[in-house]
């Protein structure tokens, strides 16, 4: 348990780009705390828990692992990358670059092959998705809290 509660801490953090002593200041806890954490070497309190759950925008089953295998999130909320995420975006990448080498608004280049253009937009893909759910987590934050 300790371990899969590390990983998906680890993992939500790094989805929204937090270094490991931002979140420790976010829960009023040391940033060594934190690596313990995502190591499995240590177990949080519940309000540890749900601090964290709040400071990483998710829900605290989520930590529980009570979606082992994240069927019952919605894309927003998966963690990226995660295999299917990464699968999808990776298609969803290729099938762009297909459509604008296609429609000849891009083009290779003898440096730039197709896969590699591939790669650049599956990267910038998960890169606007991170920005988008850096600066929406706030506010669905505060929603919740003003309910």
């Amino acid at each position: 348990m300790n371990a899969e509660l590390g990983r998906r801490l680890r993992q939500a953090r790094l989805e929204l780009g937090l270094s490991g002593t931002e979140l420790a200041r976010r829960i009023g806890k040391s940033q060594p705390y934190i690596s313990d954490l995502e190591r499995g070497q240590r177990t949080p309190s519940l309000s540890t828990l749900a601090a964290l759950a709040q400071a990483l925008g998710r829900p605290l089953s989520y930590f529980l692992g009570a979606d082992e295998e994240g069927e019952a999130l919605s894309w927003p909320e998966r963690t990226l990358p995660t295999e299917k995420a990464n699968e999808m975006t990776r298609r969803l990448a290729t099938a762009v670059v297909d459509q604008l080498l296609s429609a000849e608004l891009l083009r290779t280049d003898q440096n730039t092959d197709r896969d590699k253009l591939v790669q650049i937009v599956h990267q910038a893909i998960q890169n606007a998705y991170h920005q988008v759910r850096a600066t929406t987590l706030p506010r669905q934050a505060k929603a919740a809290s003003n309910r």
